[in-house]
């Protein structure tokens, strides 16, 4: 730890109500560098929430929206000119270079690029 840090050694003040919570109790110490642990962080986050549509099968697809209802047009084409499906995701030549679904539990280079990929197209 840092002696120099202004807040080093602080302990905050005694809590008056229990709504009121200052977030010196709820902070963590980090032992990573800074940049190492955002990327640790959005890691788990993608992990968790972002790729799963991707891993399960069931993100926003053309194909998928028509399968559900949500999509009138018969076009299920992506703009690359396949269908859109949930493996084609994966392939899609207008997306980064080829992931896996290993890729993905994994939660890699590859699975955080794609997805990010997706997500700025709303799939």
């Amino acid at each position: 730890m840092d002696q120099r840090h202004p807040m080093h050694g602080y302990s905050g003040p005694q809590r008056r109500l229990k709504s009121r919570r200052s977030f010196i109790a709820n902070s963590t110490t980090i032992q990573d560098p800074p940049e190492q642990h955002r990327i640790l962080k959005w890691r788990e986050e993608l992990q968790c929430e972002k790729p799963v549509p991707l891993r399960t099968g069931v993100a926003k697809t053309k194909s998928n929206m028509m399968k559900w209802g949500y999509q009138k047009e018969l076009d299920i084409l992506c703009e690359c000119g396949e269908d859109q499906s949930n493996d084609h995701l994966l392939q899609c030549t207008l997306a980064p270079p080829g992931c896996t679904t290993d890729d993905l539990a994994l939660a890699n280079e590859k699975a955080i690029s794609i997805t990010i990929h997706w997500l700025k197209q709303n799939i």
